[in-house]
């Protein structure tokens, strides 16, 4: 695991800046106030790096192909993915911890590959450089620590992850049902809801001292933050309407039916199901993906279903995103895809995207991922009539 931690982190300097590293640049750079406490960490990286090399770069730095890399250049890419790369680092080591608590060394072992190895995590922690992973640790921190009755940093965990990204907020329901099953008393329910408000107070504190600007800075996705309003990335109503009864249907059936289940069994079909519904972007699967992994070897049959989940997810992107493409005109594989004299895989990348089997196929992809997500929800659902009581 440590050359392929070494390997990942050589590959933070080597491979082109992304769009989402390019907006969280640009906000820095332009907004010197209410960055948020996402790029409040990143401007002391940004400052650390400036400082070294006594000056701002060029504006220009995050269109760089490879072939021009300097190693300024690398060290700043470096910086802008370290903190997601940490959060990686991390959310691996708790895996690890997490299914040694009720499995064998085997089987963690198993879970950090499915983890620190997915190729999906990769592209958006260490390439794209997504925020959401921080989140999404903190997450999975709140669902161990209640798992193990410690009430106190699983509701710190779940506030800050809610501070961060306003979805958190939506596993608190769970979280309060498990540790009611769990025979936790009352003082600490009332503890993770008041601590999962001051979290939410949080997120307002830095998202609205400029009005509505974080909101519509940018417009459907941010790589900064989800904005308050478009929990559904601005979804037609139909989609927010289809994920608010959805999410209801899963809490009432956690409530009603899911006694004596494990954490992941309680909080995992939330996610999936707004995911199901509310049509985000490739980029916020990695909030689940933690869980997931939990959950495949917790089950074993489950593990089939996480790949074919990642996969789909994948080609999604892909199909959505021109290839990968980056500013630089080099796709985050270092594939060039922009300019004159492409070579023939490229041309052939280009002429795929643009061709109208690309247009038919998109739509099928998603929509079977959206299948795909469902199956699992409903699996994970079927476990609430016949729970797996020894992982809980």
């Amino acid at each position: 695991m440590l050359c392929v931690a070494g390997l990942k982190l050589l590959l933070t300097a080597l491979v082109p800046a992304s769009y989402d590293m390019r907006d969280m640049a640009a906000a820095i750079v332009y907004q010197q106030t209410n960055l948020g406490p996402w790029l409040t960490l990143e401007a002391y990286f940004f400052e650390l790096w400036r400082l070294a090399n006594q000056g701002n770069p060029n504006l220009g730095w995050w269109a760089t192909p490879p072939t021009s890399m300097t190693m300024n250049i690398g060290f700043l890419l470096v910086l802008f993915r370290l903190p997601t790369f940490l959060a990686d680092v991390a959310t691996t080591v708790l895996i690890y911890l997490a299914v040694s608590r009720f499995a064998a060394v085997r089987e963690a072992r198993l879970a950090t590959i499915l983890w620190f190895l997915n190729p999906y995590a990769t592209l958006a922690i260490e390439l794209v450089g997504v925020p959401d992973i921080v989140p999404a640790l903190l997450t999975l921190v709140a669902a161990v620590s209640v798992q193990f009755r410690k009430s106190i940093l699983a509701a710190l965990s779940l506030a800050a992850a809610i501070a961060i990204k306003l979805y958190a907020i939506l596993l608190v329901p769970p979280l309060l049902l498990y540790s009611n099953e769990v025979g936790e008393r009352a003082r600490s329910r009332i503890m993770i809801t008041a601590i999962a408000i001051a979290g939410l107070i949080g997120y307002w504190s830095w998202l609205f001292p400029d009005g509505n600007y974080s909101i519509k800075a940018f417009t459907d996705y941010s790589a900064v933050t989800q904005p308050m309003p478009a929990l559904f990335q601005w979804a037609p109503t139909t989609y927010i309407n289809a994920a608010i009864v959805a999410l209801f249907a899963v809490y009432f059936g956690i409530w009603e039916l899911a006694k004596g289940c494990s954490i992941t069994d309680t909080m995992l079909p939330v996610l999936l199901a707004y995911l199901t519904f509310s049509n985000p972007y490739p980029q916020f699967f990695l909030w689940v993906l933690p869980l997931l992994t939990l959950d495949a070897v917790r089950t074993k049959n489950r593990i089939p279903l996480l790949v074919i989940f990642c996969v789909l997810i994948l080609t999604a992107w892909f199909m959505t995103s021109g290839g990968f493409l980056t500013p630089s005109g080099y796709s985050l594989l270092s594939i060039r895809l922009e300019g004159s004299k492409l070579p023939w895989y490229s041309q052939s990348i280009q002429s795929f995207l643009k061709s109208n089997l690309a247009i038919l196929v998109t739509p099928l992809v998603f929509s079977t991922l959206r299948g795909v997500t469902l199956i699992y929800t409903f699996e994970i659902a079927r476990g609430w009539f016949t729970p797996i009581r020894s992982a809980k």
